[in-house]
């Protein structure tokens, strides 16, 4: 630098060209120079025309973190950069003015995501040159040459040369490529940087970009070295203003897509996202950058679910997608929001070109790639339209509700029962009481996701109980029970008697489960009876007795029953009435007897059980064979029973069950010949139910009571 002492920021008198632009003598005001200061870099990058992705914070060569004025080179840090070696610099608002006559400096700035995609990258430089000279202020003593230098992962490639001549016509500065760099200027280009000292706001050498080489490392150090050239602080050298540097990489992309994915995780093969591609109507893919905590970029996702981002290499990434408004910038994490009716299935970056299996493990709309050194293209989102089921509300006569459940069902004390299949539970597009639904992508009719799909009981009435035969027999419900492959004639609603009208009707909530295994609101379904549901049939037996058929029957809750209809058919089709029972009008158990008259043939008996209002229910048949001619005749001794029950008159293969009081099956057993003895000494005090049947006819149903022992 010169000896004599500056000011950088008073006018002056000079005349220089500028990259092409004549600069009169006369004062140039501070203001214009400072406007020249503005000009963004005008970037072509002709030889590597993908390298757009700007790779510095701020582009300035300026270090805000101290003051203005003469400083040490190592008390630089600011925007990445870290100065050293030693010697002073002068430190600007609109450069920085390395002016050392004998000290070599460096400015050192680390990056990563230089060259991921092995196309090279490209430095821009603006820079201006002061003549250094020895004298106040004579022009006699002209200073050294220096030289600036560009370097990346320790590899000069390329330089700018002062030429420290005394030479009347002006200085002249030399650039030079190296190492397979190329730039913006021709190699040898040479300007003119004038003998007197010009101010310092000029730029000789503007937007000068350098052409790394495809050679170069991704993650490395971009270095500015000055060299003085002199070896004494008596030496003047030629001194450099950098006004601006810019690092820009070719940018990787980051692309994938939304998939509607009808079965989730569950299709074939399994835990893939894929499916057919959509914006569900309206999304956007957010890139938001883990690294600096903001969001890179927004854009809406294509109606075929496409998506892509450029994004510097080197980075954490996360992608979201969302309907709600992001801005590139924003520093709060993108809030996940899915058009209304849609749910998340899954999530995977998939990284084989044929696809692959997989999924990030939460299904969030949130797909996180960590680092990203190159391309992505299947950053693959699964989406689904969620099920929805049908609420469903009946109203019906309380005689659609049976006292004697669907066979194999067990008998509730207090209830009454009816299945989903009854055909008293009508309409829903003729899916009647089944439970039912619908989904977009598996069964868009209404009510046509029925038999076969999978539901969940939610909360059960107080005054309700469910059975369903999983296939090991009749399990009573809780709350939240999953039935997969439902089929309606194996789940039986059981209503407590007294209940069912309105305000009280029998009822439940349930939803679907689609093939994606995404599951719908709870919805209700409730059955209302015309009169509060009747008196419950605990027991219904019919034994051969001298010739004569005794009918048997145990109920509970009678309170609103009239009396009891005894029926009678040969066939099993054409009933008779054959007597008439009054009711008891008990709320607690009661036990009836009937004698019928003797039958020459096998006869049917049923009940019919009326109401004060006049409705009734029927109970289930019993089919008995001709009293007088029948060799069986079922005995069950003792009862009540502490521990061993005898079972006499069974035909070989007949089959034995007990139930207990609240229908779960406590013994099956098949009769090995005529006589069977049963140890119950294992079971509780209690009531249970003993039906025997010989293949479809059932020889008895009797309530048994277990003493203590």
């Amino acid at each position: 630098m010169s000896n004599f002492m500056k000011h950088r920021f008073e006018p002056v008198l000079m005349t220089q060209t500028t990259r092409g632009i004549s600069l009169k003598s006369g004062i140039v005001l501070w203001s214009v120079l400072c406007a020249m200061l503005t000009i963004p870099f005008q970037k072509t990058y002709a030889a590597v025309p993908c390298a757009t992705t700007e790779l510095m914070t701020d582009t300035r060569f300026i270090f805000t973190n101290i003051p203005n004025g003469t400083v040490s080179v190592t008390s630089l840090n600011f925007n990445g950069w870290v100065g050293s070696g030693t010697g002073i610099i002068d430190v600007g608002t609109n450069s920085t003015y390395i002016h050392d006559n004998s000290s070599t400096q460096t400015f050192t700035h680390a990056f990563t995501g230089v060259n991921p995609l092995g196309s090279g990258a490209v430095v821009t430089v603006s820079l201006g040159i002061r003549n250094g000279l020895a004298g106040v202020p004579t022009i006699n003593n002209y200073g050294k040459a220096s030289v600036l230098s560009i370097k990346y992962g320790g590899v000069t490639y390329a330089t700018v040369t002062t030429d420290g001549t005394t030479a009347t016509d002006g200085h002249i500065a030399t650039v030079n490529y190296l190492n397979s760099a190329t730039g913006s200027v021709a190699n040898g280009y040479t300007f003119d940087y004038g003998v007197s000292p010009q101010g310092f706001g000029i730029i000789n050498l503007a937007n000068w970009q350098i052409f790394l080489p495809s050679s170069v490392p991704n993650n490395s150090n971009l270095v500015m070295e000055f060299d003085p050239g002199g070896s004494s602080s008596g030496d003047a050298a030629d001194d450099f203003s950098v006004f601006a540097v810019s690092l820009t990489a070719c940018p990787i992309t980051i692309a994938g897509h939304v998939y509607d994915d009808a079965n989730g995780l569950q299709g074939t093969p399994v835990n893939t996202v894929d499916g057919t591609g959509t914006n569900a109507g309206g999304l956007n893919a957010v890139l938001y950058d883990v690294t600096t905590g903001k969001v890179v970029a927004t854009v809406p996702v294509d109606a075929n679910g496409t998506y892509s981002f450029s994004a510097k290499a080197e980075n954490n990434y996360s992608v979201y997608i969302t309907t709600n408004t992001v801005t590139a910038g924003q520093t709060s994490v993108p809030v996940i929001a899915l058009p209304a009716g849609w749910g998340n299935t899954g999530e995977q970056n998939c990284v084989a070109s044929a696809g692959c299996t997989g999924n990030d493990g939460a299904p969030d709309g949130i797909l996180s790639l960590g680092t990203v050194s190159g391309n992505i293209t299947q950053a693959n989102f699964g989406i689904e339209q969620l099920p929805t089921a049908t609420a469903k509300s009946f109203t019906v006569s309380s005689g659609a509700f049976a006292s004697i459940p669907t066979t194999g069902y067990p008998i509730v004390a207090g209830y009454v029962s009816i299945a989903t299949s009854s055909t008293s539970l009508t309409g829903y597009n003729s899916t009647g009481g089944r439970l039912s639904g619908s989904d977009p992508e598996d069964c868009l009719a209404a009510n046509t996701c029925n038999t076969g799909k999978t539901f969940t009981v939610g909360t059960i009435n107080s005054n309700t109980k469910l059975y369903y035969n999983f296939g090991a027999g009749p399990v009573l419900l809780t709350s939240n029970t999953v039935i997969s492959n439902y089929d309606p004639t194996k789940l039986v609603i059981y209503g407590q008697v007294g209940s069912g009208i309105s305000g009280s009707p029998v009822g439940f909530t349930y939803s679907i489960t689609d093939a994606a295994g995404k599951t719908s609101p709870f919805v209700p379904y409730t059955i209302t009876t015309s009169t509060p549901l009747p008196v419950s049939l605990l027991s219904f037996a019919a034994t051969a007795e001298d010739c004569k058929t005794m009918l048997t029957w145990v109920t509970a809750h009678e309170q609103s029953l009239r009396h009891f209809e005894v029926e009678w058919s040969a066939d099993g089709n054409n009933f008779y009435k054959e007597g008439t029972v009054l009711a008891a009008k008990n709320s607690l158990e009661h036990t009836y007897y009937f004698n019928c008259a003797p039958q020459l043939t096998s006869s049917y008996y049923r009940l019919r059980m009326v109401d004060e209002d006049g409705t009734y229910t029927f109970s289930n048949t019993l089919k008995i064979g001709a009293p007088c001619n029948s060799s069986q005749d079922v005995s069950i001794y003792p009862n009540p029973v502490t521990d061993k029950l005898h079972i006499s008159n069974l035909h070989k293969g007949a089959i034995i069950k007990i139930f207990g009081i609240t229908g779960q099956l406590i013994l099956q057993q098949k009769a090995a010949g005529g006589n069977e003895l049963l140890d119950l000494s294992s079971l509780a005090s209690g009531t249970y139910q003993v039906i025997v049947t010989d293949g479809a006819e059932q020889i008895i149903h009797i309530k048994l009571v277990k003493a203590g022992s």
